[in-house]
């Protein structure tokens, strides 16, 4: 594939976590079990098939999975091309032993092979710079000596660089590797501190696009020069702060030429799972945020205001972030609603016609990826060669967008892998594939936004009057 060009290209971009791990891949819980703040979550199966305890209040529509697992990568690429996504930035913390930054690693890489295999974009969200000084909270400091902390910063970034940047996949600026920073104008390094690390690494002839997550231009202009604002924190239930918050941040933003602006949109957002991380407001008590997706209109109402202002990108938070909740992926909880919403005003911000048909055959093809798998462990092998080609041909069916043949294909392999047997035993297993359908139709879709746009035209409409009548009361 040619890179995603940053530079010209109107990109939809989804943040992406990617270190959650289960027993059964990984031989651990990474991310869907806590023991923190008072809560102590270990995820445990039901006698239906159900695992409880998560880390989440919601529930992914394939469970709770590995990332290391090539078949989840296969499916949420999938997934985000059927939506009108065209590329992950992947949270990556770097190159050091600490916590699970190898497991972190390893993953990002193989979703950079599997990116190439798909013709998918990628990129990485660097933030370990917070944990090295100890801005994520007292006593956290992993890298005390300052001058060393830098150093490492200096050395994760020229990594990420050299190893991930010639990949065609990896997401390019004019020909260099863009590499996204969460918290970089937050205070964990000084404007002058980046100036240096930026400065070293280009006199080494090591070159990269920076780009800030949290908007932050007047902290890092000029080594940053592409800017996006992180979600509104804070804000409660309301989803019009939501929009105000996009409208001031755009007016901030606009001052500044010759950088590159995007904007976030969001569904919602409840750290309550994971007890605010154990941040505390001032009366004592976990900060816990909730803000809610109130049936879909915070979602619709970002984007909107996105699409108004006319950003080069837009950045959603987030494709897989289950611990606080901001989750677009499949859930047991909303279907395909989130994606079928992403595949529309992704096709409007890039002046394109929606298509919805292919959101639902990932999760088909996810099966029969399973099914085929699961008879090779269990060394049933008579039959497999037809399973596994007739998987082959569901996911090049799938690639060449004919939808109705993939999803077709994809029930065919997973009945002839569960009929499969070994050499010395026969069955007639038969197995039909229940897969769920988007709560949302494309027609109804097209009209729910029509009645949002009209929602949001009351409300601002409600909001100007009101200023208004304030205004004449203050000169009365």
């Amino acid at each position: 594939m040619t890179s995603l060009d940053f530079a010209t290209q109107k990109l939809v971009l989804a943040d992406y976590l990617n270190q959650w791990s289960t027993p059964q891949t990984s031989g651990a819980w990474d991310s869907w079990s806590y023991h923190q703040c008072g809560i102590s979550d270990t995820p445990h199966l039901t006698s239906n098939g159900i695992w409880t305890s998560l880390a989440s209040i919601y529930y992914p529509l394939i469970g709770p999975y590995d990332a290391s697992d090539d078949a989840v990568v296969e499916y949420h690429i999938r997934l985000a091309q059927a939506s009108g996504i065209d590329a992950f930035v992947v949270d990556w913390d770097g190159i050091t032993g600490f916590y699970d930054f190898p497991h972190i690693n390893a993953n990002f890489r193989e979703m950079l092979r599997l990116a190439e295999l798909h013709g998918f974009g990628v990129a990485i969200d660097y933030d370990a710079m917070r944990y090295y000084v100890g801005h994520t909270g007292p006593g956290v400091s992993l890298i005390p000596d300052r001058k060393l902390a830098l150093q490492q910063v200096h050395d994760d970034l020229a990594y990420a660089i050299k190893q991930f940047g010639p990949s065609p996949s990896y997401l390019k600026f004019r020909g260099v590797p863009v590499i996204f920073v969460f918290g970089a104008g937050g205070g964990a390094l000084t404007r002058a501190e980046w100036g240096s690390i930026i400065t070293k690494l280009s006199n080494e002839g090591v070159n990269a696009y920076y780009v800030d997550m949290q908007g932050q231009v007047e902290k890092l202009y000029p080594y940053f020069n592409g800017y996006f604002p992180w979600m509104g924190a804070g804000v409660e239930n309301i989803p019009s702060d939501s929009v105000s918050f996009i409208d001031d941040w755009v007016r901030q933003l606009q001052r500044y030429s010759n950088i590159r602006w995007g904007l976030g949109v969001w569904a919602g957002f409840d750290n309550s799972a994971v007890n605010a991380w154990c941040a505390k407001d001032s009366s004592g008590k976990y900060w816990i945020q909730r803000l809610d997706r109130q049936n879909g209109l915070v979602y619709n109402q970002t984007w909107m205001a996105a699409l108004k202002n006319k950003p080069s990108f837009v950045f959603i938070v987030t494709w897989n972030d289950w611990n606080e909740a901001t989750i677009i992926e499949p859930s047991v909880q909303f279907g395909y609603r989130y994606l079928e919403a992403t595949a529309f005003y992704s096709a409007k911000f890039k002046n394109e016609k929606p298509s919805y048909a292919g959101i639902p055959v990932p999760y088909a093809l996810y099966n029969a990826t399973l099914a085929v798998r699961q008879a090779q462990t269990d060394g049933r092998i008579v039959g497999l060669d037809a399973a596994n080609q007739t998987l082959q041909q569901a996911e090049q069916a799938f690639q060449s967008e004919q939808y109705s043949d993939a999803t077709t294909l994809a029930k065919q392999a997973i009945m002839l892998a569960h009929q499969t047997t070994t050499s010395t035993t026969s069955s007639s297993n038969s197995y039909t594939l229940s897969m769920p359908q988007p709560p949302v139709s494309s027609t109804h879709f097209d009209a729910t936004y029509a009645v949002v746009a009209v929602v949001v035209v009351v409300l601002v409409a409600a909001s100007v009057i009101a200023l208004a009548r304030k205004r004449e009361t203050e000169k009365k």
